[in-house]
């Protein structure tokens, strides 16, 4: 009798596991709690594409190297053939912004603090002038690197999207081509809310989706901001 109770009881541990486990598999199909559904994923997708398409910018980067001894020249200002099509910010080896000025096929630079600059281009910038290029040397055997592109939120477009949002929601949301309502928030990474605490109202019981999204925001001065942008949708 012993061994028969025994025996009765795995066979009631054996089903009472699998009808368990039976359950888990079919809340895990059937809710599918880890997998975003397909409306979720569609809207944070298209105001994602969108919003990013309205707030970034190009900003590229090549170093610059002058020939030894060419620190010697007086006036310190040097003149290069180059055709940069973007506003400019120029650094020296020690990461300070230097006076620059663009005409076509040419740059001109402060060149006083050594042979080695970094050039930065961007619709984003704000110049910092050179105001007298009449001594400026002439400068042929410099050497340049390989430019790299980069994709940047904009800092002016990101400021105008907060504007837009708070004075004509409607018509960003049509210019957006959203059926979703949505919500900005950006945070600098210290926590700093840099965007506007004016937020679009959701009606009580809505579901609310979010993704946190890591940017980096050009400033006109040539700084980079790094920022997470939380974007909700409903």
């Amino acid at each position: 009798m012993i061994k028969k109770r025994k025996g009765s009881a795995n066979v009631e541990i054996v089903l009472a596991s699998v009808i368990f486990i039976s359950f888990i598999v079919f809340m895990l199909i059937y809710l599918k709690p880890f997998k975003s559904s397909p409306v979720e994923t569609s809207a944070l997708k298209v105001a994602e594409a969108k919003i990013f398409e309205n707030i970034s910018t190009d900003l590229n980067e090549v170093s610059l190297k002058l020939p030894v001894g060419s620190v010697q020249i007086l006036p310190p200002c040097s003149a290069v053939s180059l055709n940069i099509p973007k506003p400019t910010r120029i650094t020296d080896q020690n990461g300070n912004y230097v006076e620059t000025k663009r005409i076509p096929g040419k740059l001109y630079f402060k060149s006083s603090s050594g042979t080695f600059f970094t050039i930065y281009y961007s619709d984003e910038f704000e110049e910092i002038p050179l105001q007298d290029t009449s001594l400026c040397a002439e400068v042929v055997d410099y050497k340049l690197g390989v430019i790299k592109p980069y994709k940047k939120v904009s800092s002016s477009r990101l400021e105008q999207l907060f504007q837009n949002y708070d004075l004509n929601y409607g018509s960003l949301k049509s210019y957006f081509g959203l059926e979703s309502d949505f919500n900005i928030i950006v945070n600098e990474r210290n926590g700093t809310q840099i965007s506007p605490e004016f937020q679009k109202s959701k009606a009580s019981g809505v579901e609310v989706f979010a993704k946190e999204i890591p940017i980096e925001i050009l400033e006109k001065n040539g700084e980079i901001v790094p920022a997470t942008m939380i974007l909700q949708v409903w």
